[in-house]
């Protein structure tokens, strides 16, 4: 059979995995955009416009006020929806070096807990002009915990802009929100309820995941074999290559040891058997088993072979295990392995753990 041929059903497979990372820089497919676009088209939409004027700005008290908070604010065209909104000039954790942050909740007394939101922010002067805008899409509104970090604490300027460009005029902050509320149908709306399948119905199961699966763990084509300490495990060039940059880079050089020969040791220290399985699994299906245990390993790992995707899902999952006991840990490695988005969560969580105190 033609070669080329083969390489182009490949790749073509490829391109029909949901989570299959970019190897093209103008190509982005965001699958979690597209899933919360799909929400939002099969959701009722309910809008809130509201202005928020806080005025004697100038009596706020850095060192002992944290927040504001609004008026409890309500959609006309819905009673189930009740928000708050807070507003942070010193950040979340009270420091006075953070930007000026907002978020947006779901009251006590709303009656839908969890709300999907986009949002429109203003700043205005007393002659409505714009002097600072921000649009926010897909935001989470639930009620406020206490117990955590704010998973939806919005940035809206710096603290710098927000006290010396002049944001405030004659002592009074003026913001306008218009926000969009997306809610799933009721029970008894019909038009917007997934159909039920006839019997006359064909239902095709795409088992693409699964099939790519069971390459991983069938040796039979296999062209390269991964050597650990614990074992070995066989898998493709062609997919290795498709899936991570530095794989393709390390095949495509012909006259290295790793370009001619079929075998790879892995030596690294966090790189073990159980940690090469869960990667591979990641490359072939897109899906990955043990986040819990393996999120630290798993990090490192797909950082060193350029999985963009598993990285940040690794490190989310370490974010979510996030706690005080573990906070201290978890921020020196987000130091040494450049994980932003989890060294900024610790920060809070030790900052609120020592306001708390």
């Amino acid at each position: 059979m033609n070669p080329f041929y083969i390489t182009g059903v490949l790749f073509f497979a490829f391109y029909c995995i949901g989570q299959t990372e970019p190897t093209n820089p103008s190509i982005n497919v965001d699958s979690e955009n597209i899933l919360v676009h799909c929400k939002k088209t099969c959701a009722q939409v309910h809008e809130i416009k509201y202005t928020w004027v806080i005025k004697n700005f100038s009596a706020y008290d850095k060192y002992t006020q944290r927040e504001f908070l609004s008026p409890k604010i309500r959609a006309l065209t819905t009673d189930r929806i009740e928000l708050d909104l807070r507003l942070h000039p010193n950040g979340w954790t009270g420091s006075f070096i953070e930007d000026v942050r907002f978020n947006i909740f779901t009251s006590s007394e709303s009656i839908v807990k969890e709300v999907l939101a986009d949002c429109d922010v203003s700043i205005i002067n007393h002659n409505k002009e714009v002097l600072l805008n921000k649009h926010l899409n897909s935001i989470i509104c639930v009620p406020v915990r206490k117990d955590r970090w704010i998973e939806n604490d919005l940035t809206l300027c710096s603290n710098d802009d927000f006290f010396q460009r002049h944001l405030l005029q004659n002592d009074t902050l003026t913001m306008l929100f218009h926000i969009k509320c997306f809610l799933k149908p009721s029970a008894n709306d019909v038009s917007l309820q997934p159909k039920i399948p006839t019997p006359d119905t064909v239902i095709v199961k795409n088992n693409l995941s699964e099939n790519f699966e069971s390459m991983l763990n069938n040796p039979e084509f296999a062209d390269v074999v991964f050597i650990t300490n614990g074992g070995n495990f066989s898998a493709h060039k062609l997919i290795l290559a498709a899936r991570s940059p530095v794989f393709a880079g390390m095949f495509r050089r012909k006259d290295t040891k790793n370009g001619k020969n079929k075998k790879i040791r892995i030596n690294e220290a966090n790189m073990d058997e159980e940690v090469l399985h869960a990667m591979l699994k990641y490359i072939y299906t897109g899906k990955c088993d043990n986040f819990e245990k393996l999120a630290d390993k798993l990090f490192v790992a797909a950082a060193k072979y350029g999985l963009d995707g598993l990285r940040k899902i690794c490190e989310e999952e370490l974010c979510e295990s996030l706690s005080v006991d573990n906070a201290v840990r978890l921020l020196a490695f987000a130091e040494k392995h450049h994980a932003d988005k989890l060294k900024s969560r610790v920060k809070e969580v030790i900052a609120n753990g020592l306001l708390a105190s």
